[in-house]
């Protein structure tokens, strides 16, 4: 049985959230693929899961909204945790780093999607792009 949640704009299952972190997972598949340094891999990642988000409406408030204990979502964080381990993290630190990542990714995309982007002039559309950024170059700063 599929878990679910339903909310006004759609229904969301499981399997969406697993496209969701799949796709996360490839971009670390090629940006290491590409021989990219493990810290672009951590950026590379964090923009596709906020591209992803930001195309489906309210994107991050029903991925962040649900507890997904679904067991086929481990194979989609197993590359993103396979990349920080061989970079020299512990499983632990692994899965923090990761974690942050998610974190930090789906909050900032639900500032975002509380904004209607089509009142945002060029300069505060740019504004959410540095910002985001600026966040995740310290994420991976501390990491």
């Amino acid at each position: 049985m599929r878990a679910a949640v339903v909310t006004s704009a759609s229904l969301v299952t499981c399997g969406n959230f697993q496209h969701f972190l799949h796709e996360a997972g490839l971009a670390w598949d090629e940006a290491v693929a590409a021989g990219s340094p493990w810290q672009d891999c951590v950026r590379e990642s964090a923009t596709n899961l906020r591209e992803m988000l930001l195309s489906h409406r309210d994107g991050a408030r029903v991925f962040g909204g649900t507890f997904v204990t679904d067991e086929s979502l481990r194979g989609a964080v197993e590359v993103p945790m396979g990349i920080l381990t061989t970079a020299g993290f512990g499983p632990d630190d692994a899965a923090r780093a990761w974690g942050t990542l998610l974190a930090f990714v789906l909050g900032f995309v639900a500032e975002e999607q509380a904004v209607d982007r089509r009142e945002l002039d060029p300069s505060q559309t740019a504004a959410f792009e540095e910002r985001f950024g600026f966040g995740v170059d310290v994420i991976v700063a501390g990491l």
